[in-house]
């Protein structure tokens, strides 16, 4: 698969605006268009920051590996609210999220 094509696919599979994705990378939109376009050509660390804010590895996110990558409403609305935040105020939800799936594996 291109990878123009795994990023539109698992974009839309999340149920993400170009906006949206753009946004959780910190990149413009027209950016993102230019990659699912074909315009250009992403690199590796582009690939890895997509993969990663769509909670996937490459290999998932190269569709080298099946997986349901739908997000469930409550991880919409988990999203959806935590776009609403400063990033400061991101930075430690997702500390705090971090610390509690760790201790939730241990």
């Amino acid at each position: 698969m291109k990878y123009k094509d795994a990023i539109k696919l698992h974009r839309k599979n999340l149920g993400l605006t170009q906006e949206e994705l753009a946004k959780l990378v910190d990149w413009t939109q027209a950016r993102l268009s230019n990659y699912e376009r074909g315009i250009r050509e992403p690199t590796q660390d582009d690939l890895e920051l997509l993969a990663k804010a769509m909670n996937l590895t490459m290999i998932e996110f190269l569709c080298l590996e099946p997986q349901s990558n739908k997000l469930t409403a409550q991880e919409k609305e988990l999203l959806t609210i935590s776009r609403q935040l400063p990033k400061s105020v991101q930075a430690l939800l997702l500390d705090l999220a971090q610390n509690l799936a760790t201790k939730q594996s241990s």
